[in-house]
């Protein structure tokens, strides 16, 4: 019973920042997301890539053209290398998506 009493009181103590800490407990509807201007540089559908540049594997920089790019397909993979079985699944994926977009 005392124990029961305890956690109550700690969860209380717990949960009481965590609510504080919400600004507005009843959202509304409202997008306050700037509006996505196709064809701008920017990261949301329909926007352009930005220019950027980036290593390949003997660490040249390369710079790809904007030209390049369009109507390109892009696939970015996160994943870690020390687990075991992440890298047997990416192995996988890594398979599948590059007889998806390989370029002919």
């Amino acid at each position: 019973m005392l124990f029961r009493k305890f956690f109550t009181v700690v969860m209380f103590l717990v949960m009481l920042p965590l609510l504080s800490a919400c600004d507005d407990l009843h959202p509304s509807s409202e997008d306050k997301r700037p509006p996505v201007v196709p064809g701008t540089p920017g990261s949301s559908v329909g926007q352009l890539a930005p220019n950027f540049s980036l290593f390949d594997t003997l660490n040249n920089t390369v710079t790809p053209v904007p030209d390049e790019l369009v109507g390109a397909d892009g696939v970015v993979l996160y994943f870690t290398m020390w687990c075991p079985i992440c890298d047997s699944h990416m192995s996988h994926m890594r398979c599948r998506i590059s007889s998806l977009y390989t370029r002919t």
